[in-house]
């Protein structure tokens, strides 16, 4: 708790510092001129006061997601185990073992907070669509956005509101445009905490290898690991969503960080072949064996996409570690030199070229009164 309070200073200094007064300024400036619209005054009510819940309702679904993903995929047990199996006579008995199993349960509840919340992603867009209209707010709503905020909830995390002309809320810094100035606050902001949780990792891999006898006797060791692994993944996908939202060239970031988007979507893909035991244990169909080696498949892949997971989160952990290097740093900060250059380069040709027209105007006003 400490270190997540801590979090939230750094990232508030660093955002301020990194944004700057002028930002500051410009947005104060936008904020007078929507108050002034009698319009727009509506639209951006709605937009002020509907961004922190469904920020929060964002995050809310995600920790929801991770706990069902936890429960489905790392708590409950291999309905082909030898054991379980060996211990069960009959398919009814099977599906009693599964279906009262915590995992089982606790799954279940997960999921039915997810939906009991989920509809409320599509009534925000649709109210501030009817809002809009009724208002004849010129603001243009994007209706992909929307859709996909729709599809993948936490995606609203990092969602620009038109009636805000564009602009994402964060917690605590209120309203910013998405740009470089803030995606490289961001950067710095999660680059520490995120090296910290990144190396999480490495205690968790050395007690699943070394102490795998403990971990089948343990329940609740193997609760605490699959937790630890639920926090890393959530960790992982707030920073992605809202470092995508930030910046400007969302592919290049994509392509650069593909990794981060890989430890994403395994645990999902994993968590949609673990349905097909859900949807078995509920219905009793391991009857067969042909059944049972289906489902034997399933935990087989399962096993080796926790792997997969695994690999690419200690591969991770070794390229967060490089980017800290003195090198790393260095070559960062050059490049940051030659952007910086050339946004000098074009500032200075935006100034000649308005010098170049008040000395247009002025040759103008002169001949006049010559004239």
């Amino acid at each position: 708790m400490k270190l997540g309070m801590n979090s939230w200073g750094i990232y508030q200094v660093g955002l301020n510092r990194a944004i700057g007064g002028s930002d500051t300024n410009n947005n104060a400036v936008k904020e007078t001129a929507k108050t002034d619209s009698p319009v727009q005054s509506r639209a951006i009510e709605a937009a002020n006061w509907l961004a922190k819940p469904m920020f929060y309702l964002s995050m809310l679904f995600l920790v929801l997601l991770a706990g069902l993903v936890v429960a489905w995929v790392d708590v409950l047990p291999d309905p082909v185990d030898e054991k379980l199996v060996g211990a069960v006579q009959t398919a009814e008995t099977l599906k009693v073992d599964l279906w009262q199993h915590p995992a089982m349960q606790t799954g279940y509840v997960l999921y039915w907070a997810l939906l009991a919340i989920w509809p409320l992603f599509l009534i925000e867009p649709l109210y501030v669509r009817w809002l809009a209209r009724k208002e004849g707010s010129s603001a243009k709503n994007n209706v992909a956005v929307d859709l996909l905020c729709v599809a993948i909830p936490p995606l609203r995390m990092g969602k620009a509101i038109p009636a805000k002309d564009g602009e994402i809320w964060l917690p605590r810094m209120n309203w910013h445009a998405p740009g470089k100035p803030l995606h490289k606050a961001l950067e710095r902001v999660f680059s520490k905490p995120m090296l910290i949780i990144a190396l999480l990792i490495l205690p968790v891999l050395l007690i699943e290898f070394r102490y795998q006898e403990l971990l089948q006797s343990n329940i609740w060791l193997k609760l605490a690991l699959s937790i630890s692994m639920g926090f890393i993944w959530c960790a992982f996908a707030v920073e992605f969503i809202l470092m995508v939202s930030t910046t400007n060239k969302k592919l290049a970031y994509i392509k650069k960080n593909w990794i981060d988007l890989a430890i994403i979507l395994l645990p999902l893909i994993s968590f949609l072949r673990s349905l097909r035991i859900v949807r078995a244990a509920k219905l009793a169909q391991f009857a067969k064996i042909q059944q049972l080696t289906k489902m034997g498949r399933v935990y087989r892949m399962r096993g080796l996409l926790a792997k997969t997971i695994r690999a690419f989160l200690v591969f991770e952990v070794v390229n967060r570690v490089l980017k800290t290097s003195p090198e790393k740093r260095i070559d960062k900060l050059m490049a940051q030199v030659e952007e910086k250059e050339e946004e000098l380069r074009e500032l200075r040709q935006r100034v000649e070229a308005v010098r170049a027209e008040q000395a247009a105007v002025r040759s103008g006003l002169a001949k006049q009164e010559a004239a």
